[in-house]
């Protein structure tokens, strides 16, 4: 086979790679899911969707948060779906589902450009909240900020009382 494997034969696969392109190497966007993804499926830096921000939440945690890829931008997948193709996805979308609602699927695969769709949306689910990252992280992230600060101050002291003198250096033997 094309990728030399011992077990698994993949006759359509070598035959696609042998026709068309071998694409072995691909860089992520990004190191985080959410933009990495949208980059992949439109081409472009996730920024220019709206999928990668300054605010701290550059992925979406929850299946019920709201906000997504938008639905007017272009994915590869519509552009071969207009061309004629029938396109699926298999695997993890994390670019979002919802709008408004839980379930008005507005961000859906199927709204992308796919004409098929298996897998999970997201990892985990919260209540949906427009325009807003859910509570849950919003803890999670206050308390990550005291945690460092409070880390950050200890080292501080730490430094200024040894810089000073207050506690004497141990003599050497």
């Amino acid at each position: 086979t094309l990728f030399r494997s011992d077990t698994v034969r993949t006759p359509n696969i070598d035959r696609l790679a042998k026709e068309g392109v071998k694409l072995n190497q691909h860089i992520a966007a990004a190191a985080l899911c959410t933009p990495s993804r949208a980059a992949f499926l439109t081409g472009r830096y996730a920024v220019r969707s709206g999928m990668d921000s300054d605010s701290g939440f550059r992925i979406l945690y929850w299946l019920g948060g709201s906000g997504g890829l938008p639905r007017n931008e272009t994915t590869f997948a519509k552009i071969l779906q207009k061309q004629g193709y029938t396109t699926g996805i298999i695997g993890k979308w994390h670019v979002g589902v919802n709008c408004e609602s839980r379930n008005d699927h507005c961000h859906h695969p199927l709204n992308h450009g796919f004409d098929y769709y298996y897998g999970m949306p997201f990892s985990l689910l919260n209540d949906c909240q427009i325009n807003t990252p859910p509570e849950l992280a919003l803890v999670y992230r206050r308390s990550l900020a005291l945690y460092t600060q409070i880390i950050f101050l200890a080292d501080l002291t730490l430094t200024i009382v040894k810089l000073t003198g207050l506690i004497p250096r141990s003599e050497e033997h």
